[in-house]
């Protein structure tokens, strides 16, 4: 009789099945808990925005001028910092224009989260190591501005101007959202065109180029970047079907706060 007790045994096709449906909530509960991270990021980002213009709109009250606009000898008085030599006082280095000059590695832009840390108006502790008569963190970007709750490279910093395709810079005060090293800002477009997009949505009209939530890409180049032509003058996220770019970094966003 022959023996049949070491026959060899494999899975059975209900086995495989079940198998393959563990291994299936397993990766549907790590790309829902992706997305809900990602959703909890977003929503932290639209309440920073929200608490820095709150303390821009605190300063401006109680001491006259926007943070870093301020002029150096009204800033001494009030203990806070103050450029010094001889552009102190000069275009970018605290005129009180109501216009937060430069970019976003040095003059008025760089001071202006100096100025709210030390005013205790913001969280965190920016601009220890800014020289005071270029304005110039002398170390680290990264030391000098809050970091966006998206997380990666992803900075808050400021300018003056936003420049848009389709021929337009607008001229105003803008919180931003870089990428930054510690070497520079700028360094890449950090923000995929459906965070833009949910951000704008969320905060304003949900459009690139209008309101006060702005989505930009890199120059004029429409398709494979952070927005796209739809029109003579139509501009959207890049997220619609077909684009393969809603998921891929190519925007910084600027929000209006003056």
């Amino acid at each position: 009789m022959k023996n049949t007790a070491n026959a060899k045994s494999g899975f059975t096709l209900l086995e495989l099945a079940i198998v393959l449906v563990i291994i299936g909530l397993i990766t549907g509960g790590v790309l829902v808990g992706r997305d809900l991270i990602h959703a909890a990021e977003i929503r932290a980002t639209i309440t920073q925005v929200g608490k820095y213009n709150t303390a821009v709109n605190t300063f401006r009250g109680k001491y006259g001028y926007l943070p870093g606009d301020i002029p150096p000898s009204i800033a001494s008085s009030f203990g806070l910092f103050a450029f010094t030599g001889a552009n102190a006082g000069t275009p970018g280095y605290g005129d009180g224009s109501g216009v937060v000059n430069g970019y976003c590695d040095g003059l008025e832009a760089t001071v202006f989260w100096r100025h709210l840390s030390d005013a205790n108006l913001i969280e965190g502790s920016y601009g220890s190591t800014i020289d005071s008569t270029t304005g110039f963190s002398t170390i680290s970007l990264l030391q000098t501005f809050p970091q966006a709750k998206l997380g990666g490279s992803n900075y808050f910093a400021i300018t003056d101007t936003t420049a848009i395709p389709l021929g337009s810079t607008i001229q105003a005060n803008f919180f931003n959202i870089f990428g930054m090293t510690a070497a520079g800002c700028l360094v890449s477009l950090s923000v995929t065109p459906s965070t833009g997009a949910a951000i704008d949505t969320k905060m304003d009209d949900g459009m690139p180029f209008t309101g006060r939530v702005l989505g930009i890409g890199n120059g004029g180049a429409f398709p494979g970047q952070c927005i796209v032509l739809t029109g003579p003058s139509t501009v959207v996220y890049n997220t619609g079907p077909g684009s393969g770019n809603g998921d891929t970094p190519g925007c910084y966003m600027a929000f209006q706060f003056q």
